[in-house]
């Protein structure tokens, strides 16, 4: 038994390690099944067999592991050296047995009236063990105009025939479907528009074969023995067109899974609303232990036909890599420069990577409906909207001080809904008695929660209100054994004091829309709606 196809997508796994896979599974799989030979060979092939329905999908030797499937005598392997999760590995050998099979019976039933592709194709999809057809022919009534049941899928044999026969066209597929060894898109819709594989005829595309082995091997590298092949994952080279033609409006021959062609709509809207959710702790001093922004762009469009939509941020917005989200300490800067830094950016499908990181321009084609287009986080440069200042005294055994001042940081020209903090008091205090006294909004004691609520309807931008709290206990002598422990819950527990609130119009990054523009054939009116929302997340203070 050969090697097929190999496709290497990282460094560290050598080319003979289908050799490893042979000695190790498939012989291993040979001798149980052989064992069943002899007089009682029905109960030892029995025996036989059932010890290969239980055999496990996964080998590992040393740091290597071997994740495979079978389909007729055809194996599917995947190889990794790190901790990988191989349930999501299997799940991709299985989606792409679907492919394959999907490939081999789009292109036999396209052949259908093609007296010398029925020959060919016999060898694709080999024979049955009763000598008949294992594929399925053109006039097949499971099969109009390229439109497969999937009964007919998963009834197609693949074979070494088959697989040799489309090498060229698995090899695109497999560039296109993994990237670097990560799955990005295995949706059969997007690959028989992406390669044509209900348009071409099967004549064109095995005529490529040859052109195409030879752009991809070059002299470097050659077939291997036995009709094996193997390239390079770092040469993943893709012909994708850009969105947009010369004239800025919808490239054609691009192929865009994402949106349906011919919707239609009275009134022409784009929405496009940036929402952020800050997380801050906070000493009682005012020092800023950590600090950060998770953001997102959400977009909503209902727009006729087939627009490219563009628009821009800050002329000072930085864009840089991956950062881990536990390094977030590091180099806080918070209310510093003007400069808007953006990490760990995560685009839609549907964004042109490549004008992003030209031009700094987010371009694409939208999905009909609403979707998420981007998100972000930040951990520099973080414009607090609050700022909170604490202080708690014990006065005595009976008595203890809250002395709050919370003040909004944000423009005069905005207000602040849904403002609540959450101071929290000692659940030891029984039969409590609580004094407030607030310059502004709502307080009042939650028993439930073991909280007071200090709630505001509007909150007005530079703003200061401060709030008084007393907690005494009673020194009944049911009490008595709680006041040490409630020494201890205000000097070692000291849980945080917590605050959310909701800010329209308003970016604690101070993040941008600088344009907004929709090309479309039709050049239609478009109606544009630009929104900015900020939230709390964890936005805590330490009494």
């Amino acid at each position: 038994m050969n090697v097929l196809i190999t496709k290497l997508y990282r460094e560290g796994i050598r080319r003979n390690v289908g050799d490893v896979f042979r000695i190790q599974v498939i012989n291993n799989q040979s001798v149980l099944s052989g064992s069943g030979g002899g007089g009682s060979a029905g109960r030892r092939g029995s025996s036989g067999t059932q010890a290969l329905e239980v055999r496990s999908p996964v080998l590992t030797l040393g740091s290597t592991s071997f994740v495979y499937i079978k389909t007729g005598q055809i194996w599917l392997c995947a190889v990794a050296r790190s901790n990988q999760d191989c349930s999501l590995i299997l799940e991709f050998l299985f989606k792409l047995k679907v492919i394959l099979q999907s490939i081999i019976v789009n292109w036999r039933t396209r052949n259908g009236g093609n007296h010398k592709a029925e020959a060919a194709l016999d060898l694709i999809t080999g024979m049955k063990s009763d000598g008949t057809g294992g594929g399925i022919n053109g006039d097949d009534k499971d099969c109009t105009d390229g439109v497969l049941s999937s009964g007919v899928i998963e009834n197609t044999e693949l074979t070494s025939h088959g697989i040799l026969a489309l090498y060229s066209l698995v090899y695109d597929v497999l560039d296109e479907i993994v990237e670097f060894g990560f799955p990005i898109d295995l949706d059969w819709g997007f690959l028989k528009q992406r390669f044509g594989i209900n348009k071409e005829s099967s004549k064109s595309s095995l005529s490529r074969g040859s052109s195409r082995m030879k752009m991809r091997w070059g002299s470097s590298s050659g077939l291997g023995g036995g009709g094996s092949g193997s390239s390079s994952g770092n040469g993943n080279s893709k012909d994708k067109t850009s969105l947009s033609s010369n004239d800025g409006y919808y490239n054609e021959n691009r192929v865009v899974p994402w949106r349906q062609t011919g919707i239609k709509y009275r009134r022409n809207e784009i929405f496009l609303n940036v929402q952020e959710h800050i997380n801050m702790l906070m000493t009682a001093e005012g020092e800023i232990l950590r600090g950060y922004v998770n953001g997102k762009i959400m977009m909503k469009c209902k727009l006729l036909g087939m627009p490219v939509c563009r628009f821009g941020l800050n002329d000072n917005a930085k864009f840089s890599g991956d950062v881990d989200v536990d390094d977030y300490n590091d180099d806080l800067d918070v209310d510093g420069d003007s400069r808007v830094e953006l990490d760990d950016c995560r685009f839609h499908d549907c964004v042109e990577l490549q004008k992003f990181h030209t031009e700094k321009m987010i371009e694409f084609i939208p999905p009909d409906g609403e979707f998420q287009l981007m998100s972000y986080q930040c951990n520099r440069n973080v414009q607090l909207p609050f700022e909170i200042h604490t202080s708690a005294v014990e006065q005595s055994n009976r008595l203890i001080k809250y002395l709050i001042r919370l003040s909004s940081l944000f423009s005069l020209k905005i207000s602040a809904t849904n403002v609540s903090m959450k101071i929290p008091v000692p659940a030891t205090l029984l039969k409590s008695e609580l004094f407030t006294s607030a310059s502004g909004g709502n307080a009042k004691y939650v028993p439930e929660d073991l909280v007071v609520d200090w709630n505001f309807g509007k909150f007005y931008g530079g703003q200061d209100h401060y709030l008084n709290l007393e907690v005494s206990t009673s020194t009944d002598s049911d009490q008595l054994a709680c006041v040490a422990i409630n020494s201890a819950y205000i000097h070692a527990r000291k849980p945080p004091i917590r605050l959310s609130f909701h800010l329209n119009m308003f970016s604690c990054l101070g993040l941008q829309v600088k344009y907004l523009r929709v090309n479309e054939r039709s050049n239609y009116r478009t109606v544009k709606w630009v929104k900015y929302s900020s939230n709390s997340g964890n936005y805590e203070v330490r009494v």
